[in-house]
């Protein structure tokens, strides 16, 4: 089973879990909602949380705890409601939890220390349906060695489960009936040294996954044929040590809980770099080793901050650029050329401005926030479009303006 003790033990500098540094500033683009839970036994409570999952169809929130060994339910601003599991082999219980997911109206766990997945009523209740896997470690087909993610396809209802031991993700009915299974222990683009983490893109059925060994994520298509990959080991933005779990968010962020280095990056589904959350620490704006994140439509982020025992909320926006322009002609111009200039914001990064005359392409302008563009301008009147594009995607209102040349 993934035991956090021993987790922790090969992230760089772990020596406990209270570890205290100045806490660092969050992007521009997300903003601090809170958190909820204290270290303990208790109703709210947590010892080790190391997985979360919103529900949509409930809209309330699951938490599984690695240590605890229990699954508790609570309101999305964090107020506790209900719980099942103690520690143990039997239907419902648990050990050394680590992973959970939602969809076709229940509640998936990846019960690692039992090698298993536990499948629960999404409910107040909780009441268990049904497991699959089992208690020895396996590595036949439908058999798991240590489960650490799971994950359900929102449109198929299909559930996609990373087998951490057996280096493997494994695909299933939204019963449990085994579909097929890719992966093998490796350093190749489609093998894995511990795939930890895994998430389904809806709008695409993409499935990607946390290499915690290989420190990358990993994109294939529904059926497990390889796209593409990015990361690698390091503390630079876009690297990563020991990820172990990953989410998508509105509009295809890839969210990554970037467990060793103590913080959240987000991507989008390209694997284009955003921003990155977070530094080590107790405080309101730090992570202490967080192993799980969850991301509702809207945008509002569950991170389960293990080390530090709570969950952590924070809000990502993306709001779109926008562009101006500078000193525009009021009237007639009597040249071919007219230079063209005005600046374009973003709550992120602008990559580019764009400028289009007449019944030509969209060009891309010189400089990003300040600039520049020389237009080639027929006899006549010549309408002109300028947009600005920023690092996830999102286009500004265009603004257009008519040039006549005399």
């Amino acid at each position: 089973m993934r035991n956090l003790f021993s987790f922790f033990g090969r992230l760089p500098g772990i020596a406990s879990f209270l570890l205290a540094l100045p806490a660092g500033a969050f992007a521009q683009s997300s903003t601090i909602v809170g958190s909820f839970g204290t270290a303990g036994a208790g109703n709210g409570q947590f010892n080790g949380p190391t997985g979360v999952a919103f529900s949509p169809a409930q809209n309330c929130v699951y938490v599984v705890e690695n240590f605890g060994r229990r699954l508790q339910r609570f309101s999305t601003n964090g107020i506790y409601q209900s719980q099942t599991g103690s520690s143990g082999a039997g239907s419902g219980q648990f050990f050394g939890p680590f992973g959970v997911g939602t969809g076709n109206g229940m509640v998936y766990v990846a019960d690692s220390g039992n090698n298993r997945i536990q499948q629960f009523m999404d409910t107040t209740a909780i009441a268990f349906q049904s497991a699959w896997g089992g208690v020895a470690a396996s590595s036949a087909a439908g058999f798991f060695a240590s489960p650490e993610g799971v994950a359900a396809n929102a449109t198929s209802g299909q559930i996609y489960v990373a087998d951490a031991n057996n280096s493997r993700i494994q695909r299933f009915s939204s019963t449990g009936a085994f579909l097929s299974t890719w992966g093998t222990a490796g350093i190749g683009p489609a093998e894995f040294g511990k795939p930890s983490g895994v998430a389904v893109d809806a709008a695409t059925g993409q499935v990607y996954v946390a290499d915690s060994i290989q420190h990358r994520i990993k994109r294939f298509d529904a059926s497990g044929n390889f796209l593409s990959q990015w990361g690698g080991e390091g503390a630079a933005t876009g690297q990563f040590q020991n990820p172990a779990g990953l989410a998508i968010g509105p509009e295809g962020i890839v969210v990554v809980a970037d467990t060793g280095n103590h913080r959240i990056q987000i991507f989008n589904r390209d694997g284009v770099f955003l921003i990155a959350l977070g530094t080590v620490g107790p405080g309101p704006e730090q992570y202490n080793t967080p192993t799980g994140v969850s991301v509702t439509p809207a945008g509002l982020a569950y991170v389960a901050d293990s080390g530090n025992h709570r969950i952590s909320t924070f809000q990502y926006t993306n709001a779109a650029p926008t562009v101006a322009i500078k000193d525009a002609p009021r009237g007639p111009v009597d040249k071919a050329r007219l230079s063209l200039k005005g600046s374009a914001t973003d709550d992120g990064t602008v990559v580019r401005v764009e400028v289009k005359v007449g019944k030509g392409a969209f060009q891309t302008a010189v400089g990003r926030n300040a600039w520049r563009f020389v237009a080639k301008l027929k006899k006549g009147r010549n309408p002109i479009e300028i947009r600005s594009i920023d690092l996830g995607g999102k286009v500004s209102a265009v603004r257009r303006l008519s040039v006549i040349r005399s």
